[in-house]
Protein backbone atom coordinates (compact mmCIF):
# COMPACT_ATOMS: atom_id res chain seq x y z
CA UNK A 1 0.00 0.00 0.00
CA UNK A 2 1.22 3.92 -0.73
CA UNK A 3 1.79 5.25 1.97
CA UNK A 4 -0.77 8.04 2.51
CA UNK A 5 2.39 11.01 3.60
CA UNK A 6 5.23 11.04 1.86
CA UNK A 7 8.81 11.22 4.11
CA UNK A 8 10.08 14.70 4.05
CA UNK A 9 13.54 15.26 2.87
CA UNK A 10 15.09 16.09 6.22
CA UNK A 11 13.84 12.86 7.34
CA UNK A 12 16.09 10.61 4.56
CA UNK A 13 18.60 12.53 4.50
CA UNK A 14 19.50 12.44 8.26
CA UNK A 15 18.54 9.04 8.50
CA UNK A 16 20.35 6.68 10.49
CA UNK A 17 22.40 5.32 7.91
CA UNK A 18 23.06 8.50 6.16
CA UNK A 19 24.42 9.75 9.98
CA UNK A 20 26.71 6.89 9.78
CA UNK A 21 28.02 7.55 6.53
CA UNK A 22 28.54 11.42 7.01
CA UNK A 23 30.52 10.21 10.44
CA UNK A 24 32.56 7.69 8.52
CA UNK A 25 33.98 9.92 5.69
CA UNK A 26 34.33 13.00 8.72
CA UNK A 27 36.50 9.77 10.40
CA UNK A 28 38.19 9.16 7.30
CA UNK A 29 38.92 12.68 6.07
CA UNK A 30 40.09 13.35 9.96
CA UNK A 31 42.87 10.44 10.01
CA UNK A 32 44.25 10.83 6.77
CA UNK A 33 44.52 14.88 7.44
CA UNK A 34 46.30 13.80 11.39
CA UNK A 35 48.76 11.44 9.13
CA UNK A 36 49.07 13.87 6.53
CA UNK A 37 50.52 16.56 9.78
CA UNK A 38 52.57 14.02 11.45
CA UNK A 39 54.26 13.02 8.41
CA UNK A 40 54.60 16.99 7.44
CA UNK A 41 55.14 17.78 11.23
CA UNK A 42 57.57 17.33 13.97
CA UNK A 43 54.61 17.76 17.24
CA UNK A 44 51.29 17.18 15.52
CA UNK A 45 47.80 16.34 16.71
CA UNK A 46 44.97 15.38 15.30
CA UNK A 47 43.77 18.97 13.55
CA UNK A 48 46.55 20.79 14.30
CA UNK A 49 50.57 21.18 14.78
CA UNK A 50 53.27 23.02 15.33
CA UNK A 51 54.54 24.99 12.03
CA UNK A 52 57.48 25.75 13.39
CA UNK A 53 59.39 22.88 12.84
CA UNK A 54 58.97 19.90 9.85
CA UNK A 55 60.44 17.12 9.41
CA UNK A 56 62.46 16.87 6.48
CA UNK A 57 64.52 13.85 4.28
CA UNK A 58 67.32 13.51 5.81
CA UNK A 59 71.49 12.76 4.17
CA UNK A 60 71.19 9.24 3.77
CA UNK A 61 67.42 8.19 4.12
CA UNK A 62 65.23 8.81 6.43
CA UNK A 63 64.26 12.36 8.11
CA UNK A 64 64.99 14.69 10.31
CA UNK A 65 63.60 17.52 12.30
CA UNK A 66 64.37 21.37 11.40
CA UNK A 67 62.91 24.44 12.11
CA UNK A 68 62.83 27.03 15.46
CA UNK A 69 61.52 24.85 18.66
CA UNK A 70 58.77 27.57 20.10
CA UNK A 71 57.02 25.37 21.79
CA UNK A 72 57.00 21.52 23.19
CA UNK A 73 59.49 20.12 20.25
CA UNK A 74 62.84 18.99 21.07
CA UNK A 75 65.16 18.22 18.96
CA UNK A 76 66.93 15.77 20.78
CA UNK A 77 63.85 13.41 20.73
CA UNK A 78 64.23 12.96 16.62
CA UNK A 79 68.14 11.92 16.89
CA UNK A 80 68.36 8.36 14.45
CA UNK A 81 72.23 9.08 14.02
CA UNK A 82 74.96 10.63 16.26
CA UNK A 83 76.57 8.24 18.83
CA UNK A 84 74.91 7.75 22.18
CA UNK A 85 77.45 10.42 24.61
CA UNK A 86 76.52 12.87 21.73
CA UNK A 87 72.97 12.06 21.29
CA UNK A 88 72.48 12.35 25.23
CA UNK A 89 74.74 15.71 25.70
CA UNK A 90 72.60 17.28 22.80
CA UNK A 91 69.37 16.79 25.13
CA UNK A 92 71.07 17.20 28.33
CA UNK A 93 71.57 20.87 26.92
CA UNK A 94 68.16 21.40 25.55
CA UNK A 95 66.90 20.54 28.80
CA UNK A 96 69.09 22.83 30.39
CA UNK A 97 68.10 25.46 27.84
CA UNK A 98 64.30 25.19 28.37
CA UNK A 99 64.92 25.14 31.99
CA UNK A 100 66.50 28.69 31.58
CA UNK A 101 64.32 30.08 29.55
CA UNK A 102 61.27 29.05 31.69
CA UNK A 103 62.96 30.65 34.75
CA UNK A 104 63.25 33.73 32.62
CA UNK A 105 60.00 34.07 31.26
CA UNK A 106 58.92 33.19 35.53
CA UNK A 107 60.98 36.00 37.17
CA UNK A 108 61.59 38.57 34.35
CA UNK A 109 58.74 38.60 32.12
CA UNK A 110 59.52 42.12 31.02
CA UNK A 111 63.09 42.60 31.01
CA UNK A 112 64.88 40.20 28.73
CA UNK A 113 65.75 39.54 25.19
CA UNK A 114 65.86 36.27 22.71
CA UNK A 115 68.64 35.41 20.81
CA UNK A 116 67.92 32.76 18.19
CA UNK A 117 70.78 29.85 18.18
CA UNK A 118 70.75 28.16 14.51
CA UNK A 119 72.94 25.26 14.40
CA UNK A 120 73.50 21.75 13.38
CA UNK A 121 71.46 20.16 15.72
CA UNK A 122 70.39 16.61 13.92
CA UNK A 123 72.66 14.20 12.13
CA UNK A 124 72.69 11.59 8.93
CA UNK A 125 73.47 8.66 9.08
CA UNK A 126 76.59 9.35 6.23
CA UNK A 127 78.03 11.35 8.66
CA UNK A 128 76.60 10.69 12.28
CA UNK A 129 78.37 13.05 14.31
CA UNK A 130 76.68 15.36 16.18
CA UNK A 131 80.00 17.22 17.60
CA UNK A 132 79.89 20.99 16.14
CA UNK A 133 76.00 21.32 17.37
CA UNK A 134 76.28 20.15 20.82
CA UNK A 135 80.23 21.89 21.52
CA UNK A 136 78.41 25.15 20.34
CA UNK A 137 75.48 24.36 22.01
CA UNK A 138 77.09 24.32 25.28
CA UNK A 139 79.04 27.74 24.08
CA UNK A 140 75.70 29.33 24.09
CA UNK A 141 74.08 27.55 27.01
CA UNK A 142 77.34 28.89 29.14
CA UNK A 143 77.19 32.63 27.93
CA UNK A 144 73.00 32.36 28.97
CA UNK A 145 74.05 31.02 32.35
CA UNK A 146 76.95 33.91 32.82
CA UNK A 147 74.79 36.54 31.97
CA UNK A 148 71.67 35.51 33.46
CA UNK A 149 73.70 35.49 37.17
CA UNK A 150 74.86 38.92 36.55
CA UNK A 151 72.71 41.36 34.50
CA UNK A 152 69.48 42.96 35.41
CA UNK A 153 68.14 42.13 31.29
CA UNK A 154 68.00 38.51 30.87
CA UNK A 155 68.73 36.61 28.07
CA UNK A 156 66.41 33.67 26.67
CA UNK A 157 67.76 31.52 24.15
CA UNK A 158 65.59 29.47 21.34
CA UNK A 159 67.28 27.00 19.52
CA UNK A 160 67.07 26.40 15.62
CA UNK A 161 68.24 23.12 13.88
CA UNK A 162 68.86 23.70 10.14
CA UNK A 163 69.69 19.76 9.63
CA UNK A 164 72.82 17.89 9.30
CA UNK A 165 75.48 19.91 7.49
CA UNK A 166 72.62 23.07 7.71
CA UNK A 167 71.21 21.44 5.03
CA UNK A 168 67.77 22.85 5.40
CA UNK A 169 68.82 26.09 6.82
CA UNK A 170 67.09 27.85 4.08
CA UNK A 171 63.88 26.82 5.39
CA UNK A 172 65.36 27.30 9.21
CA UNK A 173 66.21 30.96 8.06
CA UNK A 174 61.94 31.13 7.03
CA UNK A 175 61.29 29.87 10.45
CA UNK A 176 62.82 32.16 12.40
CA UNK A 177 61.64 35.19 10.29
CA UNK A 178 58.01 33.79 10.44
CA UNK A 179 58.36 33.61 14.52
CA UNK A 180 60.45 36.64 15.03
CA UNK A 181 57.52 38.54 12.98
CA UNK A 182 54.85 37.68 16.33
CA UNK A 183 57.43 37.91 18.90
CA UNK A 184 59.65 41.47 19.00
CA UNK A 185 61.65 40.26 21.79
CA UNK A 186 63.54 38.21 19.33
CA UNK A 187 66.70 41.10 18.82
CA UNK A 188 69.00 38.33 16.71
CA UNK A 189 70.56 35.55 15.10
CA UNK A 190 74.03 33.34 16.75
CA UNK A 191 74.85 30.68 14.48
CA UNK A 192 74.64 29.42 10.99
CA UNK A 193 77.99 28.39 11.22
CA UNK A 194 78.40 26.80 7.83
CA UNK A 195 79.55 28.19 4.29
CA UNK A 196 77.15 26.95 1.87
CA UNK A 197 75.85 27.62 -1.27
CA UNK A 198 72.42 29.17 0.22
CA UNK A 199 74.34 31.45 2.65
CA UNK A 200 73.75 34.48 0.70
CA UNK A 201 69.76 33.81 0.48
CA UNK A 202 69.84 33.08 4.37
CA UNK A 203 71.38 36.13 5.29
CA UNK A 204 69.78 38.61 3.09
CA UNK A 205 66.58 36.77 4.37
CA UNK A 206 67.22 37.25 8.12
CA UNK A 207 68.34 41.08 6.81
CA UNK A 208 64.98 42.02 5.64
CA UNK A 209 63.45 41.12 8.86
CA UNK A 210 65.92 43.23 10.58
CA UNK A 211 67.90 40.38 12.19
CA UNK A 212 71.28 40.73 12.66
CA UNK A 213 73.63 37.46 12.58
CA UNK A 214 77.07 37.01 14.69
CA UNK A 215 78.45 33.70 13.94
CA UNK A 216 81.28 32.14 15.40
CA UNK A 217 82.69 29.81 12.74
CA UNK A 218 81.69 30.73 9.65
CA UNK A 219 84.47 32.05 7.22
CA UNK A 220 83.17 33.37 4.19
CA UNK A 221 85.17 36.28 3.07
CA UNK A 222 82.26 37.42 0.90
CA UNK A 223 79.16 37.74 3.82
CA UNK A 224 80.04 40.48 5.60
CA UNK A 225 81.22 42.58 2.04
CA UNK A 226 77.94 41.95 0.99
CA UNK A 227 75.37 41.87 4.28
CA UNK A 228 75.17 45.23 7.03
CA UNK A 229 73.50 42.57 9.47
CA UNK A 230 76.16 39.53 9.55
CA UNK A 231 79.15 39.64 11.41
CA UNK A 232 81.53 36.74 12.04
CA UNK A 233 84.23 36.16 14.76
CA UNK A 234 86.00 33.31 12.22
CA UNK A 235 88.82 34.49 10.47
CA UNK A 236 88.03 34.59 6.73
CA UNK A 237 89.40 32.23 4.27
CA UNK A 238 90.67 34.53 2.40
CA UNK A 239 93.06 35.70 5.74
CA UNK A 240 93.34 32.17 6.72
CA UNK A 241 95.39 31.20 3.15
CA UNK A 242 97.63 34.27 3.71
CA UNK A 243 98.15 33.15 7.12
CA UNK A 244 99.02 30.29 5.51
CA UNK A 245 101.25 31.88 2.74
CA UNK A 246 103.72 32.30 5.91
CA UNK A 247 104.18 28.87 6.03
CA UNK A 248 104.65 28.19 1.83
CA UNK A 249 107.01 30.91 1.82
CA UNK A 250 109.35 28.90 4.12
CA UNK A 251 109.03 26.04 2.59
CA UNK A 252 109.65 27.71 -1.50
CA UNK A 253 113.11 28.43 -0.30
CA UNK A 254 115.34 30.26 -2.83
CA UNK A 255 116.09 27.59 -4.89
CA UNK A 256 114.40 26.26 -8.01
CA UNK A 257 110.48 27.39 -7.45
CA UNK A 258 108.70 23.34 -6.16
CA UNK A 259 105.58 22.53 -7.91
CA UNK A 260 102.78 22.82 -5.92
CA UNK A 261 98.90 21.64 -6.09
CA UNK A 262 94.73 22.56 -5.17
CA UNK A 263 92.93 19.42 -4.05
CA UNK A 264 89.34 20.65 -3.73
CA UNK A 265 86.46 18.58 -2.50
CA UNK A 266 83.61 18.98 -5.99
CA UNK A 267 80.71 20.79 -5.04
CA UNK A 268 79.02 20.65 -7.86
CA UNK A 269 76.33 18.11 -6.52
CA UNK A 270 76.18 19.49 -2.57
CA UNK A 271 75.58 22.66 -0.98
CA UNK A 272 79.49 23.27 0.15
CA UNK A 273 80.89 26.57 -0.59
CA UNK A 274 83.44 26.42 1.61
CA UNK A 275 85.68 24.34 -0.14
CA UNK A 276 85.42 25.90 -3.39
CA UNK A 277 86.57 29.57 -1.25
CA UNK A 278 89.37 27.99 0.07
CA UNK A 279 90.53 26.74 -3.34
CA UNK A 280 90.22 29.63 -4.72
CA UNK A 281 92.37 31.94 -2.07
CA UNK A 282 95.21 29.05 -1.63
CA UNK A 283 95.83 28.73 -5.37
CA UNK A 284 96.10 32.45 -5.43
CA UNK A 285 98.48 32.28 -2.10
CA UNK A 286 100.31 29.48 -3.82
CA UNK A 287 100.89 31.56 -7.09
CA UNK A 288 101.94 34.82 -5.57
CA UNK A 289 104.32 32.92 -3.77
CA UNK A 290 105.96 31.94 -6.64
CA UNK A 291 105.04 27.88 -6.40
CA UNK A 292 104.82 26.07 -9.84
CA UNK A 293 100.88 25.07 -9.79
CA UNK A 294 100.25 22.04 -11.17
CA UNK A 295 96.23 21.57 -12.67
CA UNK A 296 94.15 21.63 -9.94
CA UNK A 297 92.44 18.54 -8.91
CA UNK A 298 88.56 17.94 -7.63
CA UNK A 299 87.32 14.58 -5.78
CA UNK A 300 84.05 13.31 -5.65
CA UNK A 301 82.37 11.84 -2.55
CA UNK A 302 80.25 9.20 -2.64
CA UNK A 303 77.95 7.96 0.12
CA UNK A 304 79.75 10.39 2.63
CA UNK A 305 83.31 9.24 1.95
CA UNK A 306 86.03 10.66 -0.77
CA UNK A 307 86.79 8.96 -3.61
CA UNK A 308 90.49 10.03 -3.57
CA UNK A 309 92.44 6.60 -4.46
CA UNK A 310 92.61 7.77 -8.43
CA UNK A 311 93.68 11.16 -7.49
CA UNK A 312 96.33 9.78 -5.00
CA UNK A 313 97.93 7.40 -7.70
CA UNK A 314 97.88 10.16 -10.53
CA UNK A 315 99.60 12.82 -8.52
CA UNK A 316 101.96 10.56 -6.81
CA UNK A 317 103.17 8.58 -10.05
CA UNK A 318 102.70 11.83 -12.19
CA UNK A 319 106.09 13.25 -13.83
CA UNK A 320 105.90 16.05 -11.11
CA UNK A 321 105.14 15.55 -7.72
CA UNK A 322 104.21 18.39 -5.66
CA UNK A 323 105.90 19.33 -2.52
CA UNK A 324 102.76 21.33 -0.98
CA UNK A 325 99.14 20.40 -1.62
CA UNK A 326 96.84 23.09 -0.69
CA UNK A 327 93.70 20.73 0.30
CA UNK A 328 90.57 22.31 0.10
CA UNK A 329 88.57 19.78 1.71
CA UNK A 330 86.69 18.27 4.80
CA UNK A 331 88.05 17.26 8.43
CA UNK A 332 85.91 13.76 7.07
CA UNK A 333 88.31 13.84 4.19
CA UNK A 334 92.00 13.57 5.27
CA UNK A 335 91.55 10.61 7.09
CA UNK A 336 91.25 8.69 3.59
CA UNK A 337 93.79 11.05 1.93
CA UNK A 338 96.65 10.26 4.08
CA UNK A 339 95.79 6.90 3.84
CA UNK A 340 96.46 6.96 0.43
CA UNK A 341 99.60 9.35 0.37
CA UNK A 342 101.04 6.95 3.01
CA UNK A 343 101.11 3.96 0.48
CA UNK A 344 101.95 4.85 -2.55
CA UNK A 345 105.56 5.06 -3.54
CA UNK A 346 105.97 8.35 -5.41
CA UNK A 347 104.28 9.86 -2.56
CA UNK A 348 105.64 7.61 0.84
CA UNK A 349 109.29 8.16 0.55
CA UNK A 350 109.28 12.06 0.14
CA UNK A 351 108.58 15.20 2.02
CA UNK A 352 105.21 16.28 1.54
CA UNK A 353 103.85 19.03 3.13
CA UNK A 354 99.63 19.79 3.00
CA UNK A 355 98.08 23.03 3.99
CA UNK A 356 94.19 23.64 4.88
CA UNK A 357 91.68 25.56 6.97
CA UNK A 358 90.20 25.69 9.70
CA UNK A 359 87.48 22.73 9.18
CA UNK A 360 91.02 20.62 10.03
CA UNK A 361 90.81 22.45 13.50
CA UNK A 362 87.61 19.64 14.67
CA UNK A 363 90.08 17.07 13.97
CA UNK A 364 91.02 14.93 17.16
CA UNK A 365 94.64 14.07 17.00
CA UNK A 366 96.86 12.28 19.63
CA UNK A 367 96.94 15.49 22.13
CA UNK A 368 93.32 15.73 22.34
CA UNK A 369 91.93 12.00 22.28
CA UNK A 370 93.27 10.69 19.09
CA UNK A 371 90.89 9.57 16.18
CA UNK A 372 93.12 11.10 13.23
CA UNK A 373 96.36 11.41 11.96
CA UNK A 374 99.11 11.92 9.64
CA UNK A 375 101.20 9.63 7.07
CA UNK A 376 104.82 9.12 8.17
CA UNK A 377 106.58 11.62 6.11
CA UNK A 378 104.18 14.58 5.37
CA UNK A 379 103.31 17.44 7.74
CA UNK A 380 100.12 19.06 7.70
CA UNK A 381 99.01 23.18 8.42
CA UNK A 382 96.19 23.89 9.33
CA UNK A 383 94.58 27.03 10.08
CA UNK A 384 92.00 27.24 13.20
CA UNK A 385 89.63 30.33 13.91
CA UNK A 386 90.62 29.98 18.09
CA UNK A 387 93.31 31.33 20.23
CA UNK A 388 92.85 29.68 23.44
CA UNK A 389 95.85 29.15 25.02
CA UNK A 390 97.11 33.03 25.33
CA UNK A 391 93.85 34.11 25.82
CA UNK A 392 93.48 31.24 28.72
CA UNK A 393 95.10 33.39 31.38
CA UNK A 394 92.74 36.66 30.94
CA UNK A 395 89.36 34.70 30.75
CA UNK A 396 86.68 33.57 33.34
CA UNK A 397 84.98 31.35 30.84
CA UNK A 398 86.66 27.81 32.00
CA UNK A 399 85.90 28.59 35.79
CA UNK A 400 82.32 29.42 34.10
CA UNK A 401 82.19 26.21 32.35
CA UNK A 402 83.18 24.25 35.50
CA UNK A 403 80.57 26.08 37.34
CA UNK A 404 77.74 25.27 35.21
CA UNK A 405 78.30 22.66 32.57
CA UNK A 406 77.04 19.70 34.91
CA UNK A 407 79.20 16.99 32.94
CA UNK A 408 82.58 18.58 33.85
CA UNK A 409 84.54 17.58 36.84
CA UNK A 410 87.13 18.82 38.52
CA UNK A 411 90.00 20.11 36.37
CA UNK A 412 88.49 19.30 33.11
CA UNK A 413 87.78 22.43 31.58
CA UNK A 414 91.12 23.84 29.83
CA UNK A 415 91.86 24.98 27.05
CA UNK A 416 93.24 21.85 25.79
CA UNK A 417 90.55 19.60 26.83
CA UNK A 418 88.42 17.70 24.53
CA UNK A 419 85.34 19.58 24.90
CA UNK A 420 87.33 23.01 24.37
CA UNK A 421 90.04 22.32 21.93
CA UNK A 422 88.45 22.58 18.83
CA UNK A 423 86.86 26.33 19.74
CA UNK A 424 83.51 25.69 18.76
CA UNK A 425 82.76 25.88 22.86
CA UNK A 426 84.22 29.15 23.09
CA UNK A 427 83.31 30.48 19.15
CA UNK A 428 79.82 30.62 20.25
CA UNK A 429 79.95 31.28 23.94
CA UNK A 430 81.78 35.15 22.63
CA UNK A 431 79.13 35.08 19.91
CA UNK A 432 76.07 34.90 22.20
CA UNK A 433 77.87 37.52 24.69
CA UNK A 434 78.49 40.20 21.97
CA UNK A 435 75.02 39.59 20.74
CA UNK A 436 73.55 40.23 24.22
CA UNK A 437 75.62 43.03 24.74
CA UNK A 438 74.58 44.89 21.93
CA UNK A 439 71.09 43.99 22.82
CA UNK A 440 71.13 45.30 26.47
CA UNK A 441 73.07 48.26 26.01
CA UNK A 442 73.49 50.39 29.08
CA UNK A 443 71.73 47.72 31.05
CA UNK A 444 68.16 48.36 29.10
CA UNK A 445 66.34 46.30 26.75
CA UNK A 446 67.11 47.35 23.26
CA UNK A 447 64.79 46.55 20.43
CA UNK A 448 66.07 44.64 17.54
CA UNK A 449 67.31 47.67 14.78
CA UNK A 450 68.59 49.11 18.14
CA UNK A 451 70.57 45.67 18.38
CA UNK A 452 71.63 45.94 14.79
CA UNK A 453 73.43 49.12 15.12
CA UNK A 454 74.79 48.79 18.94
CA UNK A 455 76.83 46.11 17.22
CA UNK A 456 79.52 48.25 15.88
CA UNK A 457 80.07 49.60 19.42
CA UNK A 458 80.56 46.46 20.79
CA UNK A 459 83.66 45.36 22.71
CA UNK A 460 83.93 42.83 25.14
CA UNK A 461 87.49 42.17 27.16
CA UNK A 462 88.45 38.60 28.85
CA UNK A 463 86.76 36.50 26.42
CA UNK A 464 87.02 32.82 26.02
CA UNK A 465 89.46 34.16 22.78
CA UNK A 466 90.55 36.85 23.28
CA UNK A 467 88.84 40.76 23.23
CA UNK A 468 86.05 40.67 20.97
CA UNK A 469 86.15 43.94 18.86
CA UNK A 470 83.62 45.40 16.42
CA UNK A 471 84.20 48.92 16.58
CA UNK A 472 86.33 48.85 13.39
CA UNK A 473 83.37 46.41 11.42
CA UNK A 474 82.55 48.61 8.45
CA UNK A 475 79.36 48.27 6.93
CA UNK A 476 79.83 46.06 3.48
CA UNK A 477 83.70 45.47 4.50
CA UNK A 478 86.06 43.13 5.74
CA UNK A 479 86.92 43.85 10.11
CA UNK A 480 90.40 42.85 11.36
CA UNK A 481 91.50 41.56 14.67
CA UNK A 482 89.92 37.67 14.56
CA UNK A 483 91.47 35.26 16.16
CA UNK A 484 93.78 32.94 14.62
CA UNK A 485 95.95 29.46 15.06
CA UNK A 486 98.60 28.18 12.63
CA UNK A 487 98.70 24.70 13.54
CA UNK A 488 101.11 21.88 12.99
CA UNK A 489 100.75 17.96 13.02
CA UNK A 490 103.34 15.17 11.85
CA UNK A 491 104.59 11.89 13.08
CA UNK A 492 106.65 11.35 16.25
CA UNK A 493 109.60 8.68 16.44
CA UNK A 494 106.68 6.68 18.39
CA UNK A 495 103.94 6.68 15.20
CA UNK A 496 102.08 8.92 16.58
CA UNK A 497 100.31 12.56 15.09
CA UNK A 498 100.99 15.06 17.50
CA UNK A 499 99.55 18.56 16.96
CA UNK A 500 101.46 21.92 18.05
CA UNK A 501 100.58 25.47 17.82
CA UNK A 502 102.79 26.77 15.43
CA UNK A 503 101.93 30.54 15.89
CA UNK A 504 98.64 32.25 16.75
CA UNK A 505 97.11 35.91 17.57
CA UNK A 506 93.84 36.30 20.21
CA UNK A 507 90.93 38.28 19.11
CA UNK A 508 91.29 41.79 18.98
CA UNK A 509 95.14 41.88 17.73
CA UNK A 510 94.88 43.62 14.12
CA UNK A 511 98.56 43.31 13.91
CA UNK A 512 99.35 40.17 11.28
CA UNK A 513 101.16 37.31 11.99
CA UNK A 514 105.25 37.25 10.47
CA UNK A 515 107.63 34.70 9.05
CA UNK A 516 109.70 34.98 12.36
CA UNK A 517 106.31 34.63 14.93
CA UNK A 518 105.26 31.50 12.61
CA UNK A 519 108.93 29.77 12.09
CA UNK A 520 108.89 26.24 10.98
CA UNK A 521 112.45 25.18 11.98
Amino acid sequence: MRARNRPPVARIVWSAYSLALVLALAATVGVVHARDLHRTYCSAGLLTADRDTELRPAPGGGTECVGIATGDVRFGSHLKGGSDSEGGRLRELEKLVHAENAKVLRENPRAYVTVVYAGPLSSATVDPSLVKGAEELAGVYLAQRVVNENYRVKLRVLLANGGADMGHQRFTADAIVRYADRDPTVVGVVGFGRDLQSSPAVTRRLQEAGLPVVSGTNSATYLPKDFSNWISLAAPDEHQAQALGLVAQQLRGNGEAPHALVLARDTKASQDRYTSEQAYYGGEMLREKGFRLLPSRTYQVANGKPELRLHAESICRGEDVPSVIYFAGRVEDIGPLMTQLGVEPGCASREISILTGDDLSKAKFSGVGGRDGVAPRITLYHAALAELREAASGTAFYQDASQHLPWLGPGEATYDSPGFASGQTALSHDATRALYWAASLGDVRQSRAATWVNLRVVKLEGMATGTIDFTDAPLFGERHGHSIVLARVRRTPQGLSQAEVLCSRPAGVSKPLDVKQCSIK
